[in-house]
């Protein structure tokens, strides 16, 4: 039995515990302004480098003095000697992972709720435990950190279902949709925010209530029913406009103006948005500011206005990238691509090759097998809920349920025909994508045959160590071109030798000094893609391999090779021709 003071610790934050998931959960945001992260962050820093117990007492109080001011605690909390130390870092880092949450700093918060994680696990408390999985499944869904979230997700649900808690059950419902929302699958999110909604009208709870309807709105957009969007979005901009909050007032009208210019509204559009915008700034959210922000550059887009849509869409790539969004900057990528590729082919280029970066980190194969696993269990939770709610009605009741569950059998019975052809499909599409890395992976090899071709010793003669070195470099050489920078300095850097130890090792292998080497390795890239990517402009190859300028790879081809690019390329036709 756990002691009597460490019990009272958490009744502060047990009595609130409703409360408090539900502000979490529904990824609420406090109006008003915020304390200044530098003072958070040195009472944080204070507080986990103190050795001495009344000074990280002293410390914690006075963090929970400034969450409890600023709106980020219902009530006081204090701590005092008979508080236990467990109890005080538990209280301290969950605060604060709700703190950074408020304000948008989904990493400070994840760490944050991480730490807190074992402390809370040792109180055997499971509504606590289920806020901390929660609360981590949001910040890595703010991330774009999907197979994260999804995880996270499924260890919340899997408490709230057992504790039997309708108001916890709908929040996870609604984020479960928001999951599927992301990987755009409304069709998947639609039932479960349904749900949602249908468990919240039961109770009392209009803050999250609006958030259901919200997410309703974004599905229904999604679905191509924008009439239906626009009804949700208004039913949960009224309830925000009772009470009071600005910066959940500005997230509904955003929604509002996705289901605008869905309908062609353009004008209803823009003025949703010329309200929410100085709403979220005001509120200091900053990354929905950057969502209008892109609302507005599809509206001018829509308009034939990319001079104006480049402005907006830039606004919200830097917003995004400084928050590492890389689900939403990602959007904004393609659209400055769109709005510059008449205008400025190298900008927006930039745009497409950073675009495609984004999508391959979140479209990843382990992401999509993870969602459809969780479909199929949460989707058979789903039925389970509302089949034990149906055994509790009348024996009349229980005779329409027999017939439902005839009809939900046949149902499923489809969809898991619908699931297993898809199944196949992804499959086939996974067995693509081997068979690209194993041509990378082939190229690769080539290049570092060829890498040692002129080396001072002969190729068998490498060690083991000697080889991996020179295929290490290779590979930073290939990431390096990827990101458009090529510097032999920060491959030393990365490997943690000094420009002259990488000299020394590179001569001493391969007979070239860094500069050749990596010259080498770029120049056997472009002639890779000039082969096999005919339909890759000179300009694109030059971009592949690293270079910012199409002449400055021009003059270092012909310098290699003894003619251009151009003529490389007609040369090989020539011979393809003859042969």
């Amino acid at each position: 039995m756990k002691c009597f003071g460490y019990i009272c610790c958490f009744l502060a934050l047990l009595t609130k515990a409703s409360f408090l998931c539900a502000q979490i959960n529904s990824g609420c945001d406090v109006d008003g302004d915020s304390p200044k992260e530098e003072r958070i962050e040195q009472l944080l820093q204070t507080f986990e480098t103190a050795t001495d117990k009344k000074l990280k007492y002293e410390t914690a109080d006075t963090l929970m003095a400034v969450y409890y001011q600023n709106g980020y605690l219902e009530s006081p909390l204090t701590f005092n000697n008979s508080t236990s130390a467990d109890s005080v870092l538990m209280l301290v880092y969950f605060h604060s992972a709700w703190y950074f949450f408020c304000n948008e700093k989904w990493q400070s918060a994840i760490d944050y709720s991480v730490k807190s994680l074992p402390f809370v696990q040792n109180t055997g408390d499971s509504v606590l435990l289920s806020d901390v999985y929660h609360l981590q499944g949001l910040n890595c869904f703010r991330l774009g950190d999907f197979d994260k979230s999804t995880e996270a997700f499924k260890r919340t649900y899997d408490i709230d279902k057992h504790r039997g808690d309708a108001s916890d059950m709908s929040n996870t419902l609604n984020c479960i949709a928001g999951t599927y929302i992301a990987n755009k699958q409304p069709e998947l999110a639609e039932p479960f925010i349904l749900e949602a909604i249908r468990l919240n009208s039961t109770i009392d709870e209009p803050e999250r209530m609006s958030v259901y309807l919200g997410m309703a709105s974004e599905t229904y957009h999604l679905l191509g029913d924008d009439d239906k969007a626009r009804q949700y979005a208004l039913k949960g901009l009224d309830i925000e406009r009772k009470l009071g909050r600005k910066g959940q007032t500005g997230k509904r009208l955003s929604q509002l103006a996705s289901a605008y210019i869905g309908l062609g509204l353009m004008q209803d559009a823009e003025s949703a948005l010329a309200e929410a915008l100085p709403l979220l700034k005001e509120a200091d959210m900053i990354h929905s500011a950057g969502i209008c922000e892109n609302q507005l550059g599809d509206i001018f887009m829509k308009q034939n206005n990319p001079k104006d849509a480049v402005r907006h869409y830039q606004s919200a790539a830097d917003i995004f990238f400084n928050q590492g969004d890389i689900y939403n900057e990602s959007r904004s990528r393609y659209g400055l691509y769109e709005a510059l590729k008449n205008a400025d082919l190298k900008q927006a280029l930039e745009n497409l090759e950073r675009y495609n970066l984004l999508k391959d980190s979140i479209y990843t194969i382990e992401t999509n097998e993870k969602i459809s696993k969780y479909n199929a269990q949460y989707q058979n939770d789903l039925l389970a809920v509302r089949n034990r709610n149906m055994h509790q009605k009348t024996n009349t009741y229980i005779v329409l349920g027999l017939l439902l569950f005839i009809i939900v059998a046949l149902t499923v019975t489809i969809v898991l025909l619908i699931i297993r052809h898809k199944h196949k499909e992804e499959k086939q599409s996974m067995n693509l994508q081997i068979a690209h890395l194993q041509e990378k992976n082939e190229q690769l090899q080539t290049w570092y045959k060829n890498a040692i071709i002129n080396s001072n010793k002969p190729a068998e003669a490498l060690s083991e160590g000697e080889q991996q070195f020179l295929t290490k470099v290779i590979e930073l050489a290939n990431r390096q071109m990827s990101e458009g920078k090529v510097d032999a300095d920060a491959v030393a850097r990365h490997l943690g030798l000094s420009p002259f130890q990488l000299r020394n090792r590179l001569m001493d292998m391969a007979g070239m000094t860094p500069r050749e080497f990596l010259l080498n390795i770029r120049m056997q890239k472009a002639i890779h893609l000039l082969d096999t990517q005919r339909n890759m402009s000179v300009l694109e190859v030059a971009y592949e391999c690293g270079y910012a300028d199409g002449s400055n790879f021009v003059h270092a081809f012909r310098k290699q090779y003894g003619l251009s690019p151009t003529e490389y390329r007609k040369r090989l036709t020539h011979n393809n021709i003859s042969q």
